[in-house]
């Protein structure tokens, strides 16, 4: 499929297009393009993945959902991206939702671009019978500014923001905010250790354990069990999101992600003595080849196991072994829900600080 909006071309990719292959080039762009965006918003690159790491993370999620995407390229260079959209098509449930994230370069904006990837991708959803559809937006989070737009459950940002004004426009409503937030490590030895004498009385009958990589056989089913209540424990605000379908072949494929990805995970967890149960586990996602800054990935305590101080317990435990064993790290970087004031308390206790935001947005198709 291609269009052209104001000489402008819109590019379909290949959903197994190939660094070395004939769309190598629009790949390749798109990080770039990434870069652009997340400098001129939060003053660094930081958080955009490279091409090795966006092609492990889609060949290796083939099961579970489709990654359909579209380009748009510079009249005067036709091998640089300056739009894109990617989409998410979830494979095994939420079988009504298409999720996806539109970027434009700031030098080509206003001239219809995300308009053009918009549409693209609403015909997308109605060709695959696809009826709620959710995207995002970097936001600042501040109420210096007037007038708010306010989510259902919690956080505000300006009104005026391009983002929301494109999106609300277009009958789009505003249903959840996450914070993005940083930690600057290494952290005092003596706050974690303060952390985790504090919890230790209260997780009475737990034992923490750490690992690097594959999940132990042990753990794998309770691994599996808290990726389901992940996908509905997690604050949602107002989209629409099922349970989502985990099992052995699902978990084996995401730790081939990360190893394709050229990543390792650090994993925490608590383990119940009594019944030798997963109670919860937090992972940090670190490159193999040592960077500067690391990413905070999932966190979760089994309701059943909630009230002993285990999540403040085990974050503060692989901090302290990811400063062991990563050094060189300086950076780590978050994202959690507004609403989520439990994560948040924590995370604030532990000394990361707000680094910016991100506003979902959601549509019915009728």
């Amino acid at each position: 499929m291609t269009a052209v909006t104001h000489d402008y071309q819109l590019i379909e990719l290949p959903e197994d297009a190939a660094a070395d292959g004939p769309f190598g080039w629009a790949l390749a762009s798109r990080v770039d393009l990434a870069k652009v965006v997340s400098r001129e918003f939060y003053g660094h690159d930081d958080w955009p993945i490279t091409v090795q790491e966006f092609i492990g993370m889609r060949d290796h999620t083939r099961r579970s959902e489709r990654q359909p995407g579209v380009v748009m390229v510079d009249p005067a260079n036709p091998t640089r991206v300056v739009a894109k959209g990617w989409g998410y098509l979830t494979l095994l449930d939420n079988l009504n939702r298409l999720d996806f994230e539109v970027v434009v370069h700031p030098e080509h904006r206003r001239r219809g671009l995300g308009t053009q990837i918009l549409q693209w991708f609403e015909a997308l959803a109605r060709q695959e019978q696809r009826t709620t559809l959710s995207s995002w937006f970097d936001i600042k989070l501040s109420r210096e500014v007037q007038p708010q737009v306010t989510a259902p459950d919690g956080g505000s940002f300006d009104a005026s923001h391009l983002g929301w004004q494109f999106a609300s426009k277009r009958g789009w409503s505003l249903e959840q905010i996450e914070r993005a937030s940083v930690l600057d490590v290494p952290v005092a030895s003596e706050l974690l250790d303060e952390i985790m004498r504090e919890s230790t009385p209260q997780a009475k009958g737990y034992r923490v354990v750490t690992w690097r990589g594959a999940i132990p056989t042990q753990w794998r089913q309770g691994f599996i069990d808290l990726q389901r209540a992940m996908s509905t424990d997690a604050p949602q605000g107002g989209l629409e999101h099922d349970a989502e379908v985990w099992d052995e072949k699902r978990l084996a494929d995401e730790e081939a992600m990360a190893v394709a990805m050229g990543r390792v995970r650090l994993m925490c967890a608590a383990v119940h003595e009594g019944t030798g149960e997963l109670a919860g586990f937090t992972e940090l996602s670190c490159p193999v080849q040592p960077t500067r800054h690391v990413f905070q990935w999932n966190t979760i305590i089994a309701s059943a196991h909630r009230g002993h101080r285990l999540g403040a317990l085990i974050k503060a435990t692989n901090l302290a072994e990811l400063q062991r064993v990563r050094p060189q790290t300086t950076r780590v970087y978050t994202w959690n829900a507004v609403q989520n004031s439990y994560m948040l308390a924590i995370n604030i206790r532990l000394g990361f600080r707000p680094e910016g935001g991100a506003a979902t947005v959601q549509k019915k198709l009728v």
